[in-house]
């Protein structure tokens, strides 16, 4: 399986993150930067996505571990879809002042993003997204997102295509082995 983990489903091996270890890491940059009880928005592409939900277990257990203290205020499904989590986040952002980090486990953080700038948090929250992708890199480059976590998608699209080459060309003698990538930290 690739970029997503099926196990039990009789498949060859798994190529992608872990999703956990991105989220705890997560968690870890965060407790560098703060010590201050974090008051958290997480926003989710889908409450039945597994790496999401691992992304979310390993950053609130590792904040846990590292005794900063949090509250989850609310998890939103942004559905992978900006204009649903501007609404979602805008929402929310209106009854709740408190909040002073968004931990974004999915799609959408253009949306996130658009609705902390409407309501001038930008520089009051901070706001750990997933992906190296244009809005991301801009909105980091820009001050917004204190840091990005990566997963390395041509890594991942490369492996699980010379795996599999590999695998047929070999006739189906040898294996392929699980392959779990690097995780990647951007900062502006």
């Amino acid at each position: 399986s690739l970029n997503t983990d099926i196990p039990d489903t009789g498949r060859l091996c798994y190529v992608g993150s872990n999703y956990y270890e991105a989220g705890a890491t997560a968690a870890g940059i965060l407790s560098l930067m703060t010590k201050e009880p974090q008051k958290v928005l997480i926003i989710t592409g889908s409450y039945h996505m597994r790496g999401h939900n691992e992304r979310i277990q390993g950053f609130t257990e590792r904040l846990k571990e590292k005794n900063i203290p949090f509250v989850k205020m609310r998890t939103l499904e942004s559905l992978d879809d900006d204009t649903h989590a501007y609404e979602q986040t805008l929402e929310t952002l209106t009854w709740n002042y408190n909040i002073n980090c968004i931990f974004i486990a999915g799609a959408g953080v253009g949306g996130v993003c658009k609705a902390v700038a409407e309501r001038g948090l930008e520089k009051k929250i901070h706001i750990i997204a997933f992906d190296d992708i244009p809005i991301s890199r801009k909105l980091l480059k820009d001050g917004v997102i204190d840091f990005i976590i990566c997963q390395q998608p041509f890594m991942q699209g490369y492996t699980v295509i010379k795996q599999l080459f590999d695998y047929l060309i070999d006739d189906k003698q040898t294996a392929p082995h699980n392959f779990i990538t690097e995780t990647v930290i951007k900062i502006a």
